[in-house]
């Protein structure tokens, strides 16, 4: 098993989108993901479907070590433009299927980026923020 993070062996996770729907070269709405082994350049696409766009999709990982590289989740805000809804959608990264759909109330912008934290690494932030709190005046 290659280490995570490895280019050598490793997946990379790149936007789909279809030229056909591109309205201006400064904006290219995403219809999709892919998954590619940077090994052997085979890649797996997710399309979301007609007249559906995401903003940006977001890998968090199933485990914090250990694992194989595509073993977790793809999180992707996708608009439906014709029926003019939204949702969270969650892919399993390795089988690259759907594994739960969240509808929303409201809209979520092109371009809301995604982030995700472990409860490790929240934890240790709040540390930090605790320790700057208690430093005294002047440092």
């Amino acid at each position: 098993m290659a280490e995570r993070g490895t280019l050598a062996d490793g997946v990379g996770w790149c936007k789909v989108a279809d030229i056909g729907e591109m309205k201006s070269p400064r904006f290219r709405e995403s219809t999709g993901f892919a998954k590619v082994d940077l090994a052997t350049g085979e890649m797996q696409k997710f399309v979301y479907g007609d007249g559906k766009y995401d903003s940006e999709p977001y890998f968090v990982p199933a485990a914090e070590e250990g694992g194989e590289e595509d073993e977790g989740y793809v999180l992707a805000f996708v608009h439906d433009k014709i029926a003019g809804s939204s949702e969270l959608i969650i892919v399993n990264a390795s089988g690259m299927e759907v594994e739960a759909a969240v509808q929303l109330s409201t809209r979520v912008p092109y371009g809301f980026h995604g982030t995700f934290v472990s409860a490790g690494n929240l934890e240790f932030q709040a540390e930090i923020g605790t320790r700057k709190r208690k430093l005294p005046e002047g440092l």
